[in-house]
């Protein structure tokens, strides 16, 4: 499956010079835990890093830090990890293990963002294949023990 069908297109996104505490407002108000952090280069929004709610809990609050005072960029993590939407899923997986991250960046041929993928959207997509095979595995046991004959299906299946 290609990953411009799994991906979050538009994700979330917002300038380095932004406080941590807009950063917070906004994730709460987008019901998001990550933001890609952007930066704008001959007129393309380009990803130079992530912040996740995690980021400001740990770097952010932990560490008292002024939330209005500090900015994304004190915070973030500047190692974006990119993958094109014409990718497929095990080419995300095999980058995510590679660079031991859980998101990565969708990039357009210009270099613009254009989606976010993550390992639970990932997780989740395959956890439906997997459902539907299974649903498949029962119902062909279900099938074979209705055409076996009573005296024969007692010795076989009980």
């Amino acid at each position: 499956m290609r990953l411009e069908k799994l991906c979050r297109n538009n994700p979330v996104t917002l300038e380095k010079t932004a406080t941590l505490r807009y950063a917070a407002t906004l994730m709460r108000r987008e019901h998001v835990g990550t933001v890609v952090v952007t930066e704008r280069r001959e007129g393309v929004d380009v990803p130079i890093g992530i912040l996740t709610d995690r980021d400001i809990v740990i770097k952010g609050v932990a560490e008292s830090r002024d939330l209005d005072g500090a900015k994304v960029s004190d915070v973030m993590s500047d190692s974006v990890q990119t993958i094109s939407p014409n990718d497929d899923i095990d080419e995300a997986i095999s980058r995510m293990q590679r660079a031991e991250v859980r998101r990565l960046v969708m990039k357009d041929e210009l270099g613009a963002i254009c989606g976010i993928v993550s390992a639970d959207d990932i997780l989740a997509e395959v956890g439906c294949e997997l459902g539907l095979l299974g649903s498949l595995f029962k119902r062909q046991v279900k099938d074979e023990k209705r055409k076996v004959a009573p005296a024969e299906r007692r010795l076989l299946f009980e």
